[in-house]
């Protein structure tokens, strides 16, 4: 039930609030399959052919952009709006991970928890919401990922995808936060590949947080 999705259930009994989320992220992967540019017309998969900019529509339900698929069985035309309306995207059923991290991002702020949108740069995106049990200071942040149906799986990437994870920031809960270290299975090659230091990295986040406001992330209007 949404009562064992709250942050309240976590604290209670953390085991049975775990399995909530798990089988709500099955659920999420389940209803909302990744956009791989499949035909809607035969099924066949199509080739990208490019991106242009979103209608007048699709900028009215906050897309900028919009891709273009041409399948090459039948030579129908296939249009994706990279929308950032979440009731868009849940209507849908139409996205990648940018799409998906945001709207289970807007359904856990909506359920109480406290959120981070995580981005790595090399081009995937989740989120993290803190756990109020267990770790340090009486909880720990916890990754989500939507796509993947994958609960506190931090090295999924690293050692799953074998991803070279150069940078990955937290945006939210009021901070800029360099977190690479937890989802690099070698943190040290990291650093060694990076063409920054660390400090160099933190330093650059908080001058961003400081010129560009420190981002708290709130549930948005459903529009």
């Amino acid at each position: 039930s949404l009562s064992d999705l709250s942050p309240a259930a976590a604290a209670a009994d953390p085991a049975r609030s775990e399995e909530g989320i798990r089988a709500m992220l099955r659920w999420f992967k389940e209803a909302f399959p990744y956009e791989r540019g499949t035909c809607a017309s035969c099924g066949a998969s199509a080739g990208y052919r490019g991106t242009v900019r979103a209608s007048r529509r699709e900028r009215g339900r906050l897309a900028a952009r919009a891709e273009l698929w041409r399948c090459g069985e039948c030579s129908s035309w296939l249009r994706f709006a990279r929308y950032n309306s979440v009731p868009q995207i849940l209507r849908d059923r139409r996205g990648r991970c940018g799409e998906y991290t945001n709207a289970m991002l807007q359904l856990v702020l909506a359920l109480g928890w406290r959120a981070r949108w995580v981005v790595d740069w090399t081009d995937h995106q989740w989120l993290e919401i803190w756990m109020p049990a267990g770790g340090e200071a009486g909880g720990a942040w916890v990754p989500l990922d939507p796509c993947e149906a994958a609960y506190d799986e931090p090295l999924l990437y690293s050692a799953g995808w074998g991803k070279n994870m150069t940078y990955v920031v937290a945006l939210g809960d009021g901070a800029l936060t360099d977190v690479t270290a937890r989802y690099t299975a070698d943190y040290n090659a990291t650093l060694r590949d990076r063409p920054l230091s660390e400090a160099q990295v933190a330093s650059a986040l908080r001058w961003v947080a400081h010129t560009k406001g420190a981002p708290r992330l709130q549930p948005a209007p459903w529009r």
